[in-house]
């Protein structure tokens, strides 16, 4: 099979798969959201994490003296400093009293660089711990005390930027991290199945032929005996599902997986437990008890395990929504707002960041 050919059979599958796990909230990158700025004064502002130029929103206390500070970073969608949700967390935020940045992912708005829908997890956490050396040396931030926080896939991003960067001294996630990539995308995998239909006894078939396919594609090890599970798959009835995202009835060889249309399962081979383990700074970890793209009670365990195995024992703070979903961001008046049930958990929590030494 040709190179250029295998493009054409395999250059949907990201696109298939990616649809698992994407976020939507249409028309998010509205205007700026309505509130009141008395409170607080807004800057945009450049900087830069290498030679890429990443476009950001600062919002800074108008009280005198120096505040603790937040980095927000993103989930997995085309996130823009416009994005109506980031504007209220930033405004709650900052009117508790902490300078907030929001930026334009890479690639989106006014970033530069390549827009990747789930790249190295390395790549965006390095723009994060840029956004966190901006902060360090502005005046009025409090360099003791600067966290960062992530959403979704933000949840893998903010502990790995947080693992690297001793300037990073509290992390917040919501409704992300624990289980690595692949699993999370098999969990929303298992849920599109039972939404269409399929026997339960079917999905644990699709499931586990699923892991071994991706494990082998994202690592390119193990393919004369991924092959031979290929091959008993594609006679079953349900590989039309995987027809659908566009595989054929042939394995594809580890010569081809050197395309880049496969870095995306490379991507998604990224597993946190390590990274959660070593951190030794304060941690809040929000999950949704209806999450339908997060395994809440893997997730919950792999966070726990990490932290209680590790110097860290003592600083992490997990809470369970019982009644929400994945997404941290509503909708009222037609407008993307930052949902209540998070902020009052996480005001709570930041109160104790702020009484800090």
């Amino acid at each position: 099979m040709k190179s250029t050919r295998s493009k054409n059979i395999y250059s949907s599958i990201v696109l298939a798969v990616l649809s698992f796990c994407c976020e939507f909230f249409s028309g998010c990158t509205a205007a700026q959201a309505n509130s009141s700025e008395s409170g607080f004064k807004k800057e945009e502002i450049e900087f830069y994490n290498e030679n890429i130029k990443l476009s950001a929103t600062i919002f800074i206390p108008n009280k005198k003296g120096k505040h603790p500070a937040i980095a927000v970073t993103h989930g997995s969608s085309k996130d823009s400093k416009l994005h109506t949700g980031f504007i209220s967390l930033a405004t709650l935020l900052v009117n508790e009293g902490f300078v907030v940045l929001i930026f334009d992912k890479r690639g989106v708005g006014s970033s530069t660089g390549e827009y990747v829908e789930t790249p190295d997890m390395a790549v965006p956490a390095g723009d994060l711990i840029s956004a966190v050396n901006f902060l360090k040396e502005r005046k009025e931030v409090d360099k003791s005390k600067i966290g960062v926080y992530g959403h979704s896939q933000g949840g893998w991003v903010a502990p790995l930027s947080a693992a690297n960067s001793k300037d990073i001294s509290f992390v917040i996630v919501a409704c992300g991290g624990g289980v690595s990539i692949r699993e999370q995308v098999l969990y929303s995998m298992r849920t599109e199945l039972k939404d269409k239909s399929f026997k339960e006894a079917t999905i644990d078939s699709m499931i586990t032929f699923s892991r071994h396919l991706y494990t082998y594609l994202g690592t390119g090890t193990g393919y004369t005996a991924t092959n031979d599970i290929y091959n008993e798959a594609v006679k079953k009835s349900w590989f039309s599902f995987f027809k659908a995202m566009r595989f054929t009835e042939q394995l594809p060889p580890p010569s081809m997986l050197k395309e880049s249309v496969f870095n995306f399962f490379k991507a998604i081979t990224y597993d946190p437990e390590a990274t959660i383990g070593l951190l030794e700074v304060p941690t809040f970890v929000m999950l949704a008890g209806k999450d339908e793209i997060v395994p809440l009670a893997e997730s919950k365990q792999r966070w726990e395990d990490a932290f209680y195995a590790g110097k860290n024992k003592n600083n992490l703070t997990l809470t369970v929504l019982p009644n929400e979903n994945h997404y941290d961001f509503d909708r009222v008046n037609g407008e993307v707002v930052y949902k209540r049930a998070f902020a009052e958990p996480l005001i709570n929590w930041l109160k104790t960041v702020k009484k800090r030494n």
